[in-house]
């Protein structure tokens, strides 16, 4: 499953992920495509993609629906913030960020500008997918979830992970939430905690860093155990390994979070599982103070769960 792919528990586990992904020869997939220098990042993404036919046609999220923001660490808090309003809450024009296509780059250095949508802590929000399009329980993993964030330092164990729990509806009334969710319970909300450890996340959002960039080809990377970093990812020329900007859901090293829809059961009866013939298309995130992650190395830091952006992998045209 794809989810086996992309999960960081640990740096034992990625590299052996990384392993996985190498072919017979010891060689990585080439590219298809080289990197460029995107010359359109002032424009939206429904007019990037739209003016180039060679984008394929994935399923993203296309409007919120609520958005009741938390408060984000003091330390954050500036006069001119283009997320931020002067109390430390995300402003209301930002609820749209999650919409459309990720925007990943580097670990190392988050793409700090691209679109997304900051919860702030305790915040959560709703969205609804594409309109024309529905997520399915279909083979494997069934939908992905792309994270904003970066690593202090390019430390294997100084991730700025904020974790939120999924939600997934039908009709925005009847919320289903994964039986495999996993994580420590943070004691002591708002003081600093070392005791974070990727090992224990499972299906929340979050812990996965985000290499798709509809924008430009971006660089994958991997983390190094023995020097306890990120490095770029090579094939057996030593040459980095690109995702390119036309991806697909289906793409290897794109990053972020999957889901399977046959792990989710109603958040009111734990025995109802996901219905096989469900047609997913809504989107809840709910950021939980009580969910220890990354940031809680420094809570002043903190800016709650940000999402950059959402996309199905098994979909059908809705009726």
């Amino acid at each position: 499953m794809k989810s086996d792919k992309v999960c960081l528990f640990s740096g034992f586990v990625l590299i052996m992920f990384i392993i996985s992904l190498i072919g017979c020869d010891g060689s990585y997939p080439e590219s298809p495509y080289s990197p460029d220098d995107s010359d359109d990042s002032s424009e939206d993404w429904e007019d990037v993609i739209a003016s180039d036919s060679n984008y394929p046609e994935n399923v993203y999220l296309t409007e919120n629906i609520e958005f009741n923001p938390g408060q984000i660490g003091s330390a954050r808090i500036t006069d001119d913030s283009d997320y931020y309003d002067s109390n430390g809450y995300p402003l209301d024009e930002t609820k749209e960020g999650a919409c459309g296509p990720p925007e990943g780059c580097s670990s190392l250095y988050s793409n700090s500008d691209a679109d997304m949508t900051v919860l702030g802590s305790g915040g959560e929000a709703v969205w609804k997918f594409d309109s024309d399009w529905v997520i399915i329980d279909g083979d494997g993993d069934d939908f992905v979830l792309f994270s904003n964030h970066n690593v202090f330092q390019g430390k294997v164990d100084g991730s700025w992970n904020e974790l939120a729990h999924v939600y997934v509806s039908e009709d925005n009334v009847n919320w289903y939430i994964s039986s495999k969710e996993s994580y420590i319970e943070n004691s002591t909300p708002g003081e600093a905690n070392d005791d974070y450890d990727w090992s224990e996340v499972v299906d929340v959002f979050g812990n996965n860093h985000t290499w798709a960039n509809f924008r430009e080809d971006v660089a994958a990377e991997y983390l190094d155990a023995d020097t306890e970093s990120y490095e770029d990812l090579t094939d057996s020329n030593g040459d980095a390994v690109y995702v390119s900007k036309y991806f697909t859901p289906t793409d290897d090293y794109l990053g972020g979070d999957y889901f399977d829809l046959s792990d989710f059961v109603s958040v009111n009866d734990s025995d109802k599982s996901w219905p096989s013939d469900g047609k997913m298309r809504y989107l809840k995130l709910v950021d939980d103070p009580s969910i220890l992650d990354g940031q809680d190395y420094s809570p002043s830091w903190m800016t709650g769960a940000r999402l950059m952006s959402a996309m199905g992998i098994n979909v059908e045209e809705a009726d």
